[in-house]
């Protein structure tokens, strides 16, 4: 089963024996919480996984789902579209979400472009919105914009960019 009382307990044992700083969780909606409905369930998590951040001063990466509405839209994520609860949006301290524009525009040139909306920064403010960034699939990296090949740097998608 996975649940978060796990999740935690394996954060718990990974900061006490390994000396962890960092955790990734993927994804939050996965790990069952206490409550009977899946937005209970979704809140619970998420603020268990906040309290385990806080406890054990690590910082928590959490991958969420985006409900379907945003397909409907312009398909430029906002918190809202964090599927199941607003309790995650509460929780987070900081709230990102990845665009692949080639998955909504086949025709979106070049096809390796992502874009990251920062959405939220508790705290401090939100100098750029949008960061345009290229997928370089050899090295399994997202670089900034204008992008340049590193040295001896080949892309599985050199022969579409060139079109």
């Amino acid at each position: 089963m996975r649940s978060v009382e796990r999740a935690v307990a394996a954060i718990e044992h990974a900061v006490k024996y390994s000396g962890v700083e960092f955790v990734v969780v993927d994804y939050l909606q996965l790990l069952k919480g206490s409550g009977g409905t899946k937005y209970e369930q979704v809140s619970s998590v998420s603020t268990e996984l906040k309290h385990a951040a806080v406890k054990h001063n690590v910082a928590i990466v959490v991958l969420a789902q985006l409900g379907r509405e945003i397909e409907k839209r312009d398909n430029i994520p906002r918190l809202y579209d964090l599927k199941d609860s607003g309790q995650i949006e509460q929780d987070a301290d900081q709230v990102m979400f990845v665009q692949w524009p080639l998955k909504n525009d086949p025709s979106h040139r070049p096809i390796n472009e992502y874009r990251v909306f920062c959405a939220k920064n508790r705290n401090r403010d939100i100098n750029e919105s949008v960061v345009e960034l290229r997928f370089v699939p050899s090295r399994q990296l997202l670089r900034e914009m204008p992008f340049e090949a590193m040295p001896n740097e080949t892309s599985a998608f050199e022969d579409v960019n060139d079109r």
